[in-house]
């Protein structure tokens, strides 16, 4: 059962407004759907520790379609107002908040609040707040980036240098999804396979190409081929393909799936013994993973 997001936020909620008294414009996910309308509103009072900004970027991430829908999380807040890759300038700090001023260009991404009780929290002290037990992602009941407006805790957001793109917002979750386990994980020389290519997929081939690997691009479609070699494939899989798959069986070091079906078994199936399978594409559901456990004993 979907929930009210004013009644959930109480006196912390963006309330509607006439467009004259607005701080800003979202786009809101009135009900669950595809479907935003326009919806003006204003803050709420803005706190010492707090940063409001005008959006200038925000990108389209698939989560923001799977949080509309309810396909992860039955009985999200509605109005939803998505919206987790965002760059924008500063308009107003709270009284408290010295390392911005208005005018500044500012990043945020898919958290914007935990514990902070370092003493106490491992992933707080560590640098791991994402991973905090207590943690606040952007949206949902918050409105996010789809907006004019965006206001949030000052010590999530981000400087960007002038020369940021805005239109690389989608850094901000995309890239950082895959970058992570890549640069945890990858070492220069090793033969790298990419899963789906797109939003996820074609970072990931930039990254592990710009990290020395060797990049397979893997896909279910021929049409992807001239795209992935551009970001930096040497090669190409196409999965419905039983003699490619046949031939590159066992060949690869790492894969980094970014699709959001797959099957791991015919993943696995690609990969040198030892080698490491990283999911990153979440699915609709748990109905569209299949594992055979037993291929490999």
């Amino acid at each position: 059962m979907q929930r009210n997001t004013f009644e959930v936020l109480g006196d912390r909620a963006p309330q509607p407004c006439a467009i004259g008294d607005a701080h800003g414009v979202a786009m809101a996910f009135m009900n669950p759907g595809t479907t935003v309308s326009p919806l003006p509103f204003r803050h709420p009072a803005l706190l010492d520790n707090e940063v409001r900004i005008n959006v200038t970027h925000a990108g389209c991430c698939h989560t923001d379609i799977f949080m509309s829908t309810q396909a992860w999380f039955p009985g999200g807040c509605f109005p939803l107002v998505p919206g987790h890759e965002i760059v924008g300038v500063v308009d107003k700090v709270g009284e408290k908040v010295s390392k911005f001023q208005p005018g500044d260009k500012v990043g945020f991404g898919t958290i914007r609040d935990c514990c902070e009780e370092y003493d106490s929290c491992l992933q707080c002290r560590t640098g791991f707040d994402n991973l905090c037990p207590k943690k606040v992602t952007t949206y949902d009941p918050h409105f996010g980036g789809y907006a004019t407006s965006f206001q949030a805790k000052g010590s999530f957001f981000f400087k960007l240098d002038e020369s940021f793109p805005g239109e690389a917002a989608p850094m901000f979750c995309a890239g950082l999804t895959v970058f992570a386990p890549l640069h945890r994980d990858v070492v220069s020389g090793m033969r790298v396979g990419v899963i789906g290519i797109g939003g996820l997929g074609h970072l990931a081939i930039k990254f592990a190409n710009s990290m020395g690997t060797e990049v397979t691009a893997i896909s279910t479609s021929n049409n992807k081929q001239a795209d992935a070699r551009e970001f930096g494939a040497h090669h190409f899989i196409n999965l419905r393909d039983e003699a490619q798959m046949k031939n590159a069986m066992g060949s690869l070091d790492y894969i980094i799936n970014t699709a959001t079906s797959y099957d791991i078994t015919q993943c696995c199936s690609l990969l040198r013994p030892r080698g490491v399978l990283h999911l990153c594409g979440a699915p609709s559901s748990n109905e569209n993973l299949n594992f055979n456990l037993f291929l490999y004993f």
